[in-house]
């Protein structure tokens, strides 16, 4: 008859490869978020908390063979460090990549019934931040890559706001060239309401929204408004038009946290630009990847509130925390330790995919908080589900 056992050692060290792993993995979306493809951005961070959580089980077993037995330690502990890569880095890659696939299917095709409210900022300020308009011909070249199904509006403000161009279709060159006449006959003077363009833009959405389309702002802007945005916000969340802001050389950290607080609240990206030079890139680069997700971050725009991407992300979740698992009892080769790893899994993968979902959900603001939480259910919960199973009563055999 067997007996249930826990390696206590083990729940420590691989709550130390999470941790480590989670540090790996924050590098990984810092350096590659945007410049890679994120299937293969997945898979390396899975794969990598994967390989890392193992490394740190095999080790407290070499240490203190609680699960396996000095048998293990002495005839079979080669094996598995022959089995650690194949079952942790190399399964978890893969794993991470389809199901990086599948949560993210389609979302990398410009979707062609975007309605695009641009607002620009032309407050007498810019005359100094942006002394060559960069910011206009930012949004001629974006309105330029635009596809014909889309519509776009622009808005210019300073301490009032102004519709430079009414919502419309993209349809030919000559409808481009009365848009750019618009944006440049645009003067910049006066100070900066905010909150009276957001309004303008909020109004004009509803009044021009059609059916099946998909309604969001951009907007930049060097300043920082004076008013209260609580109503006008609360209002873009209620009928979800997520608003897309740039900061435009914004060195006060103020300024940046008013226009980050602006995005979080609506399901948008705030992003900064240090150099002017860089801001066509940054519209443009917002515009293609404006309906991309990760298993491992925050959706933005109109898909932050789906439910069906919520499920998907909770149950791909929990496949991971079962592969993790179940590959690192493969790599002992001990099939008890398989099943009660396994079982183990589904528990830590299910808390991870909650905590990622409901924490990005209620406070987007802390996402590496909610992936430290998650990376450590992954690492380190399914330890303790070795008791789930009776192991060998003379594991030193």
């Amino acid at each position: 008859m067997g007996t249930r056992k826990v390696n206590f050692l083990m729940l420590f060290l691989s709550s130390v490869g999470g941790l480590i792993g989670f540090f790996a993995g924050e590098m990984l979306l810092g350096a590659y978020a945007g410049k890679i493809h994120n299937v293969l951005l997945m898979g390396m961070y899975f794969g990598l908390l994967a390989l890392l959580t193992g490394l740190m089980c095999l080790i407290s077993e070499l240490v203190n063979p609680v699960l396996n037995g000095r048998a293990w330690r002495d005839k079979y502990a080669g094996n598995s460090w022959l089995y650690l890569v194949p079952f942790t880095l190399i399964l978890l890659f893969a794993a991470g990549v389809v199901f990086q696939y599948i949560y993210g299917f389609n979302s990398w095709k410009a979707n062609n019934s975007d309605d695009i409210v641009l607002v620009i900022d032309s407050s007498g300020s810019t005359s100094q931040t942006d002394p060559d308009k960069q910011r206009f011909e930012a949004a001629k070249t974006l309105i330029g890559n635009m596809k014909s199904k889309s519509r776009v509006a622009i808005i210019s403000f300073n301490h009032e706001a102004v519709i430079l161009q009414p919502m419309t279709f993209i349809q030919d060159t000559n409808v481009k060239k009365d848009i750019y006449d618009k944006i440049d006959a645009n003067v910049s003077d006066g100070g900066t309401d905010i909150g009276k363009a957001l309004d303008l833009a909020y109004g004009h959405i509803l009044e021009n929204r059609g059916k099946n389309r998909t309604p969001m702002v951009f907007m930049l802007s060097d300043g920082i408004n004076d008013g209260d945005l609580t109503d006008i916000i609360a209002r873009l969340k209620g009928e979800n038009i997520p608003v897309y802001t740039v900061g435009l050389m914004i060195e006060d950290a103020a300024g940046t946290a008013f226009l980050t607080d602006i995005a979080d609240k609506t399901g948008g990206l705030y992003t900064n630009i240090s150099n002017i030079r860089d801001l066509k890139s940054t519209f443009q680069n917002i515009y293609m990847s404006k309906d991309k997700r990760l298993l491992a971050d925050r959706r933005h725009g109109t898909a932050e509130n789906s439910i069906p991407l919520a499920l998907a992300r909770i149950l791909l979740i929990t496949m991971i925390g079962i592969l993790t698992a179940v590959g690192i009892g493969f790599v002992f080769d001990n099939r008890r330790l398989v099943k009660g790893f396994g079982i183990g899994g589904a528990v830590s993968g299910l808390l991870a995919g909650i905590i990622l979902e409901a924490g990005f959900a209620g406070a987007p603001q802390l996402g590496p908080v909610f992936r430290l939480l998650a990376d450590l259910c992954l690492a380190a919960v399914f330890t303790l589900f070795s008791l789930a199973v009776p192991m060998d009563s003379n594991p030193d055999n």
